[in-house]
């Protein structure tokens, strides 16, 4: 079985704002009853950093910060 999810969220402020670490859990777990064949996430705007890791019960983690002031 293929499974395809798209994930779409947008933010709107009434006023700038200074956007600090998001972290995002949207990629499923490793799992040995299952794979994941692919997995992206885009962010606009482009991020001034982004990581990613495994927290501590095994999901994968994306890491972003945006260092402007955005109201969109």
């Amino acid at each position: 079985m293929k499974v395809q999810i798209h994930h779409y969220v947008r933010y709107q402020y009434s006023e700038p704002v200074y956007l600090e670490a998001h972290v995002l859990r949207l990629t499923p777990r490793l799992h040995p009853w299952y794979g994941v064949t692919r997995s992206q996430v885009s962010v606009s705007p482009e991020p001034a950093g982004r990581s990613e890791g495994i927290d501590a019960d095994g999901n994968v983690i994306r890491v972003f910060g945006v260092s402007l002031d955005i109201t969109e």
